[in-house]
């Protein structure tokens, strides 16, 4: 690559610094890979029981043994409006079969104050071998009444994603 001045006396060089650089040369805590997924898809539920929010599913392989994974989920939520709701969620990996939450939150609606956008991340010690792939997936479930994820009172627009970011162990 080449840079010219600005006053066009000269010229400087310059070399590519991270040339040859790949994964396994990366020191312990670089992120070393970066995948996500979004989604405009709606879902609402009156499930009392955890149900998947499927349209947040991502996977991701991994590049290294022993990394860590950090998940973030990022979702709309919206409860009914005639009762004062708590919506709980729940980030969980295929690596024990969805059995374990990783993550439980929780967000409280009341009939006044009854949308919310928030992320769910948690830092995954997954100890796995190098080029596991781990599924991730998010489930809610609500105290009473129903919820959305994502609707905004029909508006739509709104957008879910998750990210899941490879830090090596």
């Amino acid at each position: 690559d080449i840079l010219e001045t600005v006053s066009g006396s000269g010229t400087i060089a310059l070399t590519n610094q991270l040339s040859g650089t790949t994964h396994a040369s990366m020191p312990a805590g670089s992120v070393i890979q970066v995948v996500g997924t979004k989604s405009g898809a709606q879902f609402s539920s009156s499930s009392t029981s955890y149900v998947e929010l499927t349209h947040l599913r991502h996977s991701i392989t991994t590049l290294s043994a022993n990394s860590k994974i950090l998940v973030t989920m990022n979702v709309s939520k919206q409860a009914n409006q005639a009762a004062s709701s708590v919506v709980g969620t729940q980030i969980r990996s295929s690596l024990d079969n969805y059995s374990a939450a990783l993550l439980t939150d929780a967000s409280a609606f009341y009939p006044t104050h009854i949308a919310s956008q928030g992320a769910d991340i948690v830092l995954h010690s997954a100890g796995q071998a190098a080029g596991t792939t781990i599924t991730y997936r998010m489930y809610a479930k609500v105290n009473q009444g129903s919820f959305y994820a994502p609707d905004l009172w029909g508006v739509g627009g709104s957008q879910s994603s998750t990210i899941l970011q490879e830090i090596k162990g």
